[in-house]
C-alpha cells in the first residue's frame, strides 16, 4: 500500500526596505532627447511588436540582446509630426501598450495613414539623466490582472484554470490553487504511469510587503558618482504554505523543474518628473524534483521559513537579506537505495517596462537519501535556498549581478527507526519439476527475507506436522525436505535480523498421494480383438513381458510391486499360461489351450494405491509339431515416459544416444539383429539408416534372454542432416530393432521387428 505523506514548505519573503535614507531628494534631469507620448498619441498606437521577443525576454541571461520594436500609429497626430531618429520615446501603460515602454527611435515610415517607428530598448539613464525613482505596493487579489495555469492539472480557488481580470468579472478573491500533475515522464505517454514522478497539493500564500526597490542615478561631470550616483535596492515579499505530495515509481535519475503557475499584477507606475517608469510584478510557483527516485518513494516533513530576499548596489553588490527557521520533523518512506530532493519555490520579478528587472527564487528543500540495506534506512534532511539577481542596462552602465544569498542544510530531520525484516514464502532459485509435495519424494520448499539493515537473511521453515525442516539459505533461498506423511500441514518461517527482530509468515501445505501410472509395451494387443479373423498367435509360444511405472512415492523404481495376470477375456477364467506374478518377469508362455486372453499388469505403491493396465490378445490353435518358433525381441532403451498422466514417448539428446534391446529364442539358435533409425516426416517414419556398429549376432543358450551389446550413436546429425539445434519443434524419430533367427516362413516371416518413437528437445543445447 502506498502511503503519501505531505510535504509542506513555507517561505516568507520579506521586503527589506524602502530604500536609502541619503541621498536626500534628486531634481529629476530630462534628456532634452526624451519624449513622454500625449494622451493623443497613446490613444493613436495601433500596434506595439517585439520583434526578437524570445531572445531578449530572456532577463535572467547576461549576455541577452536589447529588444527590438515596431511601432505602428495612425497618422496625424502632431508630436508624431515632429519625432525624430535618436529621440526616446516614454508612455505609461495604454490600451496597445499595458506595460508601457521606454524605447530609441532608429526609423520613422510617415504615411498618409500610419505611422511606422522602428525602436530598440532604451536605459533609463538616457530618458533621464538625473533622478530617482522608489516605490513599496502591498498586491493583493484585487491588484491580479491574469492567473495562468501553466499545466493542465492546476485549478485555482474558484475551480477555474485560468482567470483575465475584466469589466463586470468579479475579482479573484484568494490567490490560492490546488495542482495534480505528472511533472516527469520518461517516454513522454501518459497511458504509461510507472515511469512518472507526479506531485499533487495545495498552495496558500498571499504577498507580504509586496515589491519594493529604489533606484538613484546622478552625475558629476558626466561620470556617476555615489552618494550622489548610482544607488540601486530591490527587495520581494512573499509568504506561502503547501502541502505537497511528491511520489514516483521510476528508477531513473531526473533534474526536472515545472512552473504550476503564473500571476500577473497591475503595472507600478512611478513618474520621475514628466517620465513614467513602469514596473510589472510577477509571480510563479515551481515544484522540482532532482535525483534518483524509485517506486513508492514518498518524502515528508513540516517547516516554517522566515527569509529576507534583498540586495543593493552601492559601489558594489551587496546581500542585505536574513533567514530564519524551523523545521519539524517527518517521515520518509523508499525500498531502493536513492538520493532525491523535492522542493516548492516562489519566483518573482519586477520588470521594467514588462521587459527586464530584479529577479528572486527562494525555497525550501528536503533531501532524502536511502540505502538499502543500510541502518538508517533513510534519514531525511532539510534545508533552504534563495537567489536574488538582476542583469540589466537599467542606466548609464550595466549592472550583472546573481547573488546566492543562503544555502543553508539544516540537517536531518528525521530517519528511519530500525524494523523488523520480510519473510515470505516463494522466491527461491530451485523448481519443483514434478509438482508436489509427494510422500516420500524431496520436495523443495522455498522463502524469501529482507532486512532493511542487514539485507538478505537465512530462513528457518519448520512445521506443525514434522517439526524443523530446515533453513533455507540467503543462496538458493530453498530447503529439500522428504514428507513421510499424507495429509495438510502449517508452515513456518521465521526470520531474525542482527537487532534480533523477527518476522514469521505462514502458510498451508498438502503432502499427497497421486496414483502410480503404468503402460504395458509387451505382448502387443492383437490387431483388433472385435473380429474373430484377428491374427491370433499359436498356443503354446512365448511371449516378451513389458511394461513401464511411474511411482512419484518411490526414488527408487521397485518392480517387486509389480503383478503379471493371465485370464479368459469373456470368463476371467485361468487358461494354465505360465506367468510369473512378480512385475520382474520379462517372459511368460501361453498354455495349449486356444482363446482370447486379459494379459494384465497391475501395479501397488506403498500407500496400496493400484493401477491396472491390460491388452487383450488372440490365441489360436498350437503350431504343428517341429515348427520353428520366431524369435522374441523387445527394446529395453530408450522406453516411453510419463507425461501428464501418459506414457509418452521419451525424449532424448541428439548426441550420445544409447541403444538396448533383448532378444530370446525358443530354438536355442544363433541370432542376427540390426538397428535402424528413420525420421517421422508429415507423422510417418521416412527410410530407415542402418546404426553404425548397430549390427551382430549373439547366441541364445537354454532358457535365457539375452541381453544385446549396447550401442551409441555419438550424433544424430551424422545421420540426419536435418537435425537443428533450434527448429521450433520436437524432430521425432523412430529407433527399429530387427532379429532373424534365420529361418524362412510364411507364416511367421523374419526378422520380427520392435520400433519405438522418440523426440528431440525443442533447443538443443
Amino acid at each position: 500500500m502506498r502511503t503519501l505523506i505531505a510535504l509542506f514548505l513555507a517561505g516568507i519573503l520579506a521586503a527589506c526596505g524602502r530604500g536609502p535614507q541619503e541621498p536626500t531628494f534628486i531634481e529629476p534631469k530630462i534628456s532634452p532627447q526624451t519624449r513622454v507620448l500625449s494622451l493623443e498619441t497613446r490613444e493613436s498606437l495601433e500596434g506595439l511588436v517585439i520583434n526578437n521577443l524570445n531572445e531578449c525576454l530572456e532577463y535572467t541571461n547576461q549576455s541577452r540582446p536589447r529588444c527590438q520594436a515596431t511601432l505602428t500609429f495612425k497618422a496625424g497626430s502632431t508630436q508624431l509630426g515632429e519625432l525624430e531618429v535618436g529621440q526616446i520615446l516614454a508612455s505609461e501603460p495604454g490600451p496597445n501598450a499595458p506595460y508601457g515602454f521606454l524605447f530609441k527611435v532608429k526609423q520613422i515610415t510617415a504615411g498618409s495613414e500610419q505611422v511606422v517607428v522602428e525602436a530598440e530598448e532604451a536605459g533609463l539613464a538616457e530618458a533621464i539623466t538625473e533622478g530617482e525613482a522608489s516605490f513599496q505596493k502591498n498586491l493583493g487579489a484585487s491588484d491580479l490582472v491574469q492567473a495562468e495555469g501553466l499545466s493542465p492539472g492546476v485549478r485555482f480557488a474558484n475551480g477555474q484554470t485560468r482567470y483575465q481580470a475584466q469589466p463586470g468579472v468579479q475579482p479573484m478573491n484568494v490567490l490560492d490553487f490546488a495542482f495534480n500533475e505528472i511533472i516527469y515522464d520518461e517516454d513522454g505517454n501518459l497511458s504509461t504511469t510507472l515511469d512518472q514522478v507526479r506531485a499533487e497539493g495545495k498552495v496558500f500564500f498571499d504577498l507580504q510587503n509586496g515589491f519594493s526597490a529604489s533606484v538613484t542615478w546622478k552625475k558629476a561631470l558626466g561620470i556617476p558618482v555615489y552618494p550622489n550616483g548610482v544607488y540601486f535596492k530591490a527587495a520581494f515579499g512573499i509568504k506561502h504554505n503547501t502541502s505537497v505530495k511528491i511520489f514516483s515509481t521510476l528508477g531513473k535519475t531526473i533534474k526536472k523543474e515545472y512552473e504550476l503557475a503564473k500571476y500577473t499584477f497591475k503595472p507600478i507606475t512611478v513618474m520621475v518628473g514628466p517620465v513614467p517608469v513602469v514596473f510589472v510584478p510577477n509571480l510563479y510557483i515551481t515544484i522540482s524534483a532532482e535525483g534518483t527516485v524509485s517506486a513508492n518513494l514518498v518524502l515528508g516533513a513540516s517547516e516554517e521559513l522566515n527569509a529576507q530576499a534583498c540586495f543593493e548596489y552601492k559601489g558594489g553588490f551587496r546581500n542585505c537579506s536574513s533567514l530564519s527557521k524551523k523545521f519539524e520533523a517527518g517521515i520518509a518512506q523508499a525500498n531502493s537505495t536513492l538520493k532525491v530532493t523535492g522542493s516548492m519555490n516562489g519566483k518573482v520579478d519586477v520588470l521594467l517596462y514588462g521587459l527586464v528587472g530584479p529577479y528572486a527564487k527562494l525555497g525550501a528543500y528536503l533531501e532524502l537519501s536511502a540505502t538499502v540495506p543500510g541502518n538508517p534506512v533513510w534519514k531525511l534532511d532539510a534545508g533552504v535556498k534563495g537567489s536574488i539577481g538582476i542583469h540589466a542596462d537599467l542606466w548609464l552602465f550595466r549592472l550583472d549581478t546573481d547573488l546566492e544569498i543562503f544555502n543553508e542544510k539544516l540537517g536531518t530531520i528525521a530517519q528511519a527507526q530500525p524494523g523488523p525484516p520480510s519473510v515470505v514464502f516463494g522466491g527461491g532459485s530451485l523448481v519443483n519439476f514434478e509438482g508436489g509435495p509427494f510422500i516420500n519424494r524431496p520436495y523443495y520448499i522455498c522463502a524469501t527475507a529482507f532486512d532493511p539493515q542487514d539485507g538478505p537473511l537465512p530462513v528457518q521453515i519448520s512445521s506443525s506436522s514434522d517439526g524443523s525442516l530446515g533453513t533455507a539459505p540467503t543462496s538458493s533461498k530453498c530447503v529439500s525436505y522428504t514428507f513421510s506423511t499424507l495429509g495438510p500441514r502449517t508452515l513456518t518461517a521465521r526470520a531474525t535480523n542482527s537487532l534480533n527482530l523477527s518476522t514469521t509468515a505462514t502458510t498451508t501445505l498438502t503432502v499427497q498421494d497421486i496414483p502410480p501410472l503404468a503402460q504395458i509395451i509387451q505382448p502387443l494387443p492383437s490387431l483388433n480383438p472385435t473380429l474373430p479373423q484377428a491374427k491370433a498367435i499359436p498356443a503354446g509360444r512365448y511371449l516378451f513381458l513389458q511394461a513401464v511405472w511411474e511411482d512419484k512415492s518411490l526414488s527408487v523404481p521397485d518392480c517387486t510391486r509389480g503383478e503379471w495376470r493371465s485370464r479368459n477375456r469373456d470368463t476371467n477364467a485361468d487358461m494354465g499360461d505360465e506367468v510369473p506374478s512378480l512385475g520382474c518377469a520379462t517372459r511368460m508362455r501361453l498354455s495349449n489351450q486356444p482363446g482370447w486372453r486379459r494379459i494384465t499388469f497391475k501395479y501397488t505403491n506403498p500407500q496400496g494405491v493400484a493401477v491396472e493396465k491390460f491388452v487383450l490378445v488372440n490365441v489360436g490353435d498350437p503350431d504343428p509339431r517341429g515348427t520353428n518358433e520366431p524369435p522374441l525381441a523387445k527394446i529395453t532403451r530408450p522406453l516411453p515416459t510419463f507425461s501428464k498422466d501418459k506414457a509418452v514417448n521419451p525424449t532424448v539428446g541428439s548426441t550420445n544416444l544409447v541403444l538396448e534391446g533383448t532378444v530370446f529364442d525358443a530354438d536355442n539358435t544363433t541370432l542376427n539383429y540390426a538397428w535402424y533409425l528413420a525420421e517421422v516426416v508429415g507423422g510417418y517414419p521416412g527410410p530407415k539408416k542402418a546404426v553404425p556398429g548397430g549390427s551382430g549376432s549373439v547366441n541364445v543358450p537354454g532358457d535365457l534372454n539375452v541381453t544385446l551389446p549396447g550401442v551409441t550413436i555419438p550424433s544424430l546429425a551424422a545421420l540426419f542432416p536435418s537435425v537443428s539445434t533450434c527448429p521450433g519443434y520436437k524432430q521425432q524419430f523412430v529407433a527399429y530393432l530387427e532379429v532373424s533367427d534365420g529361418v524362412a516362413s510364411s507364416a511367421r516371416p523374419r526378422p520380427v521387428i520392435m520400433a519405438q518413437r522418440f523426440e528431440l528437445p525443442v533447443c538443443i543445447n
